[in-house]
């Protein structure tokens, strides 16, 4: 099983590849620029465990490479990463199939797990 993550930023695409080869390190984590490059890098690398997916990619419109994945892998947790602001866009990338939509923009410790201890 792989994981998928397709931005055309190298520091983001490099920094989530990390994280999540630290949080799932028997998982293969493969870090694509482009998501014309997604079908080649599926058959190379095998099944997916999870898309992490840019909105703003080069030569995709909106919402269409989330509904593109989910008619796919419709069971198959994917995660919008984006610099654009949540509201239309976070609704759009949630009815394409979006399981997540998560501002680049978001303090990190938003995202912290729950005290066990409260």
């Amino acid at each position: 099983m792989s994981l998928y993550v397709i931005d055309d930023h190298p520091m983001v695409r490099q920094m989530i590849g990390m994280l999540l080869r630290r949080l799932r390190p028997a998982s293969k984590v493969v870090e694509l620029e482009k998501f014309s490059e997604l079908q080649a890098a599926l058959i190379k690398n095998g099944e997916p465990e999870l898309f992490v997916l840019d909105l703003l990619l080069p030569g995709v419109k909106g919402a269409t490479a989330i509904s593109d994945v989910k008619k796919m892998y419709p069971e198959i947790p994917l995660v919008v990463l984006s610099a654009m602001p949540s509201g239309e866009a976070r609704d759009a990338c949630l009815e394409a199939g979006a399981d997540l939509y998560i501002e680049k923009s978001t303090d990190p410790l938003k995202f912290r797990r729950p005290s066990m201890t409260s």
